[in-house]
C-alpha cells in the first residue's frame, strides 16, 4: 500500500513540475513576442509617422466602361491625409468639393468591372490619389480609400 501512496505523491510532483515548466515556457514566450520593452516605443513611433485622418466623401455611383453591358460601381470614398496638414487639407478640400468629386467620377467611370480586383484596386487608389492631388495646393492627401464595393 505504501508504494501506492508513494506513486500517487511521484504522479503528483511530477505533474505540478510539467505544469510550472509550461507556464515559464509560456510567460517567457508571451514577454519576448507581446511585451517586449522597445517594442511598444517601436510602435507608438510607427503610428505617429503614420497618424492620418479621413474625410467622408460620401458615396459614388458610377457607370462603368464594361462594352457589353452596362454595369455600375456603387462604393464609398474616403480621402486620407496628414494629421499635421488637416485643417488646411480640409478647408480646400472643402472648397474644392464638386471638382474632387467629378475627378473621382471621371475616374472610376473610365474603369471596367474586371478592374475592380485585389491586384488592381492599389493602382485605381494610387490614381485617384494622383489625380486627386493635381487639384490641392495647400496640401496633399495620402491615400483614398474605397469602401463598400457593389458592382451590379
Amino acid at each position: 500500500m505504501s508504494e501506492g501512496k508513494g506513486s500517487n505523491k511521484l504522479l503528483i510532483i511530477l505533474l505540478v513540475l510539467i505544469i510550472a515548466i509550461l507556464i515559464s515556457i509560456s510567460a517567457f514566450f508571451s514577454y519576448y513576442f507581446f511585451i517586449k520593452p522597445g517594442a511598444s516605443t517601436q510602435n507608438t513611433n510607427s503610428s505617429k509617422n503614420i497618424a492620418e485622418k479621413t474625410l467622408a466623401l460620401g458615396e459614388f455611383i458610377v457607370n462603368l466602361a464594361d462594352e457589353n453591358e452596362t454595369k455600375y460601381l456603387k462604393t464609398e470614398v474616403y480621402l486620407a491625409y496628414s494629421d499635421t496638414e488637416a485643417k488646411k487639407i480640409e478647408k480646400e478640400v472643402n472648397n474644392k468639393m464638386p471638382q474632387i468629386k467629378e475627378k473621382i467620377s471621371v475616374t472610376l467611370g473610365k474603369k471596367t468591372s474586371e478592374n475592380f480586383n485585389v491586384q488592381y484596386l492599389d493602382k485605381i487608389k494610387k490614381e485617384l490619389t494622383d489625380q486627386i492631388n493635381t487639384l490641392l495646393d495647400e496640401g496633399k492627401i495620402t491615400n483614398v480609400y474605397l469602401n463598400d464595393f457593389i458592382i451590379q
